[in-house]
């Protein structure tokens, strides 16, 4: 099954066109902030599959109370704080 995740920042560069069968799976990551909206499943050979949100299927399998939405990958947090002038700020927390 290919990777198609831009690791570092976690967003998908394309999907995955295939269905994926449940068997292999064992949770999922979503990756809706990114220029390309993504479900990203896990699976038991730990590889990210990027898939789109808006398939069938893709809904169907994220509805399964036993396939577990899964923490995000090794990013440093961001806190938005407001600065004097009203603009937010985005700093790394560390």
């Amino acid at each position: 099954v290919p990777e198609w995740v831009n690791t570092p920042a976690t967003c998908c560069l394309k999907y995955y066109e295939k269905v994926l069968p449940r068997r292999l799976l064992v949770g999922y990551r979503k990756a809706l902030n990114c220029h390309l909206p993504a479900i990203i499943f896990v699976t038991k050979r730990n590889r990210e599959v990027c898939t789109n949100p808006n398939d069938d299927w893709v809904q169907e399998y994220i509805k399964d109370p036993n396939l577990p939405l899964l923490p995000t990958r090794n990013l440093s947090t961001v806190k938005i704080i407001t600065a004097k002038n009203g603009q937010p700020q985005l700093l790394n927390s560390q």
